[in-house]
């Protein structure tokens, strides 16, 4: 293990003590690090945000979580990190037009990012158009360690209570801002390098994947249940069958790995792309399909999210239901979002129920 992996795994297991259930380890409610170095990374944070929350200013993306979210700034703690070199540049790209703030910290529980939010690290005056959390991580680590027995129980049980916390997270955010919209990201795959030597951290399956998946599953059926929240998962760049990638320590992201989470995230990037889209474009564009049937996609289009975007889907010869989808999408990435409001028909009928469609309220982005 090394003396970093060492140092973060043990603060994160000693930091929320008397905040720990009898779950295998996974806290319970909000706790700080008892870590005088977290405490003053903790309060950066919380006088950055109140100052981009300034009477006259204001806050578009909020980014919590723990080290993967951290290290979009490069930094450990606020101290440039080894692991850091290049992924500033990577959020700069994708997000550096809007108004944001990285609120990650380094070996976080769901419990020390609960109790963050809590103490000064959520806008006071503005509310902020979407917040992004990805939390948990260091939970289930922490769990497999002090859990001695790790079988399907264990991690099912785990699962459940560390998304009843990411629960409590998203609570807190929207008993203040209850129009904010929550991305709730899944547990992307890792290794277990941190505690077994270093001997797996390239392993793919391994023995944490059933819990990662389980908790994967227990978070999206909290954001399917909440209102305002959306579940998404970017972890597909970083598994295959033979293993991880795209990761430089079995943990974290490479830079590659921050361009595909950038990617994953891109709707999010593209406010100005969308609000150019005129109905006068959309309906050149659905003009130019040259099959009878289209598929219009209207994503994150409620009043107060931060962009609206439409997919048009060409089907390829009519009434083919096998054959390959062509997607064309105006300012995303066609292959990124989850369906969120969809509708099939004639170009005539589609023409006519567009701007429905993008205006529903429940046609949003997930």
């Amino acid at each position: 293990m090394g003396m970093k992996g060492l140092l973060l795994l043990s603060v994160a297991l000693a930091g929320a003590a008397g905040a720990w259930a009898d779950n295998c380890g996974v806290p319970s409610g909000a706790a700080p690090l008892s870590d005088g170095m977290w405490q003053q990374w903790h309060n950066r944070l919380s006088a950055q945000i109140q100052q981009q929350d300034s009477p006259d200013g204001g806050i578009d993306l909020l980014f919590y979580g723990d080290s993967l979210t951290e290290l979009w700034r490069g930094t450990a703690w606020g101290y440039n990190s080894r692991l850091g070199g290049g992924i500033p540049a990577v959020f700069s790209r994708y997000f550096g037009q809007y108004r944001s703030v990285i609120c990650g910290s380094g070996g976080d529980t769901t419990a020390n990012l609960w109790w963050r939010m809590q103490n000064g690290e959520l806008p006071r005056n503005h509310q902020p158009k979407l917040a992004v959390v990805m939390i948990g991580a260091n939970d289930l680590t922490a769990a497999y360690v002090q859990c001695g027995t790790w079988n399907s129980s264990s991690y099912y049980n785990a699962a459940a209570s560390i998304a009843q916390q990411v629960s409590g997270i998203v609570g807190t955010i929207h008993a203040s801002w209850p129009g904010t919209r929550v991305i709730v990201m899944g547990i992307l795959p890792r290794g277990t390098s941190y505690w077994d030597g270093g001997s797996a951290s390239r392993t793919w399956p391994n023995v944490l994947t059933p819990a990662i998946n389980a908790l994967n599953n227990a978070l999206q059926q909290m954001a399917a249940s909440t209102s305002m929240t959306s579940y998404l998962y970017c972890g597909a760049a970083f598994s295959s069958g033979s293993g991880l990638s795209n990761l430089q320590d079995g943990q974290h992201p490479n830079v590659t790995g921050y361009e595909s989470l950038g990617q994953c995230l891109q709707p999010l990037g593209t406010v100005e792309a969308a609000a150019a889209m005129e109905e006068g474009q959309m309906a050149a564009a659905a003009a130019t399909v040259e099959t009878e049937e289209i598929v219009i996609t209207a994503v994150g289009a409620i009043a107060g999210t931060i962009m609206t975007i439409i997919i048009v889907e060409d089907r390829g010869v009519p009434g083919d239901r096998e054959g390959p989808v062509v997607q064309e999408a105006r300012g995303a990435p066609a292959d990124r979002g989850v369906l969120a409001g969809r509708m099939v028909g004639t170009r005539a009928e589609t023409a006519s129920t567009r701007e429905k469609l993008v205006l529903n309220e429940e046609a949003v982005w997930c």
